[in-house]
């Protein structure tokens, strides 16, 4: 009697849960039906791939540190241009003896534009050429990194869309096996061959499946609305998802393409053209240990007032020399050396690392496909075990207990398996990331 209470008790907080979710998933579902059918997008991983790659907030904004680069790039040669200045005071001068008493203001004004050409300096030119094309080399191939980095987040989001979708049609099956199970409780129930207790279990069963259903729903419904938050498309749009889910990468052409770029990748790219600036600027600093030579011109005009200032002209070339600067120079070019020894070893490893995360995934792939063709045999083997199972318990040889525990591990086979198919999936966009492979539009290979 006990245990038919508890198993009731049961029951009635199953039946409010559901009908709880169901309430919340109804208001959702009806503030999307809200949309018009004209609202719908319909994209797969080619169409997430493209929208990404140009419009992704976080690529925009890697837009944006690409512009300044460029901008500090054309400001490391400003001073090879012509310098122009202009400057003019006005001033009042006592020109009397202030101990004799005598106090006598004089008015002077003066003006003055000069221009000021830098004609040579040991590597100056060079050397600047050298750090601002470095400099947006750099820019550059970082902001394709980011790219790629976002590129690879936001396929991953689309993963994650795949996978609740099949746990979705995992939990529906589910729950319309447990209905066939209520409906065979039922069946024997009718025939007197049943206990209560078995139809109440069934009815638990049921509901639960369908909390499970519901859950599985919202998760779906969460990696839909993030999706679209990654893309930037507004929280209404509905979306039809085309469920690439059981074609899987190409990773045999991938994995080769990404180790055809292991020593020269975008990373890598980075990395020679920030050292190719830091040691632009060491020819730099050991250029200014010598003379730079300038040419000049300049125009003035000096007098009491503006409108009435008396003209002088010069025009010539001057020489420069810092012949000591208190050692700024040298801690400078210390500090770009030790800067330039510290990007070649990053570069070392970063080569290295690649190199091993590529073997990784290597062995990686070749595990999730063995696991992946031995779930299919063992959710095929689970699949008959249920069937079988339901048939002995129908003909009263076993138990709804036993009936319940065959369907689980159905269940559980599949989970697996779907779990098995999207680490694959995930593996592969890091492969894609690795390889460089961006959607057509882009500057990088594809693969179709």
């Amino acid at each position: 009697m006990e245990r038919s209470s508890l198993a009731y008790f049961m029951h009635k907080i199953i039946q409010l849960s559901f009908i709880l979710i169901t309430a919340l998933l109804s208001f959702q579902l009806s503030a999307e039906e809200s949309a018009t059918a004209g609202d719908t997008l319909e994209i797969d991983f080619a169409d997430v791939s493209q929208r990404a790659w140009t419009n992704a907030r976080e690529i925009l904004a890697s837009e944006s540190q690409l512009l300044k680069s460029e901008a500090i790039s054309k400001n490391d040669r400003s001073f090879l241009l012509p310098q122009v200045n202009f400057q003019a005071s006005y001033q009042q001068q006592d020109e009397g003896d202030p101990l004799l008493g005598q106090f006598s203001l004089e008015e002077r004004s003066s003006a003055q534009i000069s221009v000021e050409q830098f004609i040579f300096g040991f590597g100056q030119r060079s050397g600047s050429k050298i750090q601002s094309d470095a400099r947006l080399s750099a820019a550059s191939a970082q902001h394709l990194v980011n790219k790629y980095q976002t590129l690879h987040s936001i396929r991953l989001s689309l993963i994650d869309v795949w996978l609740q979708m099949a746990n979705v049609e995992v939990n529906q099956k589910r729950l319309e096996q447990r209905e066939q199970e209520l409906r065979d409780v039922e069946a024997r129930l009718a025939a007197g061959a049943a206990a209560g207790i078995d139809k109440r279990l069934a009815e638990i069963n049921a509901l639960s499946s369908k909390n499970q259903l519901l859950e599985a729903q919202a998760a779906e419904a969460m990696a839909r609305l993030h999706l679209k938050q990654r893309l930037r498309l507004p929280e209404k749009q509905t979306l039809r998802i085309k469920r690439e889910w059981e074609k899987l990468p190409n990773f045999d052409v991938i994995l080769k393409h990404a180790e055809m770029l292991n020593e020269d990748n975008q990373q890598t790219q980075v990395f020679d053209a920030q050292y190719n600036q830091s040691t632009a600027q060491i020819t730099r600093l050991d250029g200014q240990q010598l003379p730079q030579l300038f040419a000049g011109a300049s125009y003035a005009g000096v007098g009491e007032t503006f409108d009435d200032l008396s003209e002088q002209w010069q025009i010539g070339i001057s020489l420069r020399w810092s012949l000591y600067d208190g050692g700024s120079r040298y801690s400078q070019k210390a500090a770009f050396e030790a800067e330039s020894n510290a990007i070649q070893q990053q570069r070392t490893l970063y080569t290295e690392q690649r190199r091993r995360l590529l073997r990784q995934i290597q062995v990686q792939i070749k595990q999730l496909l063995t696991r992946l063709k031995q779930q299919e045999t063992i959710i095929s083997l689970a699949g008959k075990n249920y069937e079988d199972t339901r048939s002995l318990y129908q003909a009263g040889s076993t138990t709804l207990t036993r009936l319940g525990e065959s369907s689980v591990q159905l269940d559980e086979a599949k989970f697996l398996r779907n779990t098995i198919i999207n680490n694959l999936h995930k593996v592969g966009v890091q492969l894609m990331e690795l390889a460089e492979l961006a959607p057509k539009s882009g500057p990088a290979p594809t693969i179709d």
